[in-house]
């Protein structure tokens, strides 16, 4: 008699398996999602838990969707870290470009306003450095 309440006990301490807190939704393209053994293909409804990763090549998205209605939207090369216990605003913002940012983009005076046109600030700066030190290189008619 007394073997069974020692095992009723030691059954009770066993932990219960990890609840998932959110699933993918609307996946497009690759995406990739954190496992024990590796990544593997991420699917609609593939349950997502605390610290999954999720990883989107390009062209393709997803959208986490937790239980109580927070959507984190991932667009392509993008990831992301399921993380619970945080506004849905501060999940939103936890998404990561896996690119670097581009350089910002500038108009190039005169040719902008004709053609609606804007080069990256590195690539104008090279321009007007090469027309700055070619200028007299060439022979210009006065008329």
């Amino acid at each position: 008699m007394l073997a069974v309440p020692v095992a009723m006990t030691v059954a009770a301490q066993e932990p219960s398996p990890p609840r998932a807190i959110a699933k993918l939704k609307d996946v497009r393209g690759n995406v990739l999602v954190s496992k024990p053994s590796g990544l593997a293909g991420g699917a609609d409804g593939t349950p997502l838990f605390e610290g999954t990763r999720i990883v989107t090549t390009g062209h393709s998205g997803a959208i986490v969707a937790y239980g109580d209605g927070c959507e984190v939207p991932l667009g392509e090369n993008q990831r992301y870290q399921v993380d619970s216990g945080k506004p849905c605003s501060v999940l939103v913002s936890q998404v990561q470009s896996l690119l670097p940012m581009p350089s910002p983009v500038v108009p190039v005076a005169g040719i902008a306003g004709v053609a609606g046109l804007a080069v990256p600030a590195a690539a104008a700066s090279e321009g007007l450095f090469y027309l700055n030190t070619h200028q007299h290189d060439r022979i210009v008619s006065p008329s």
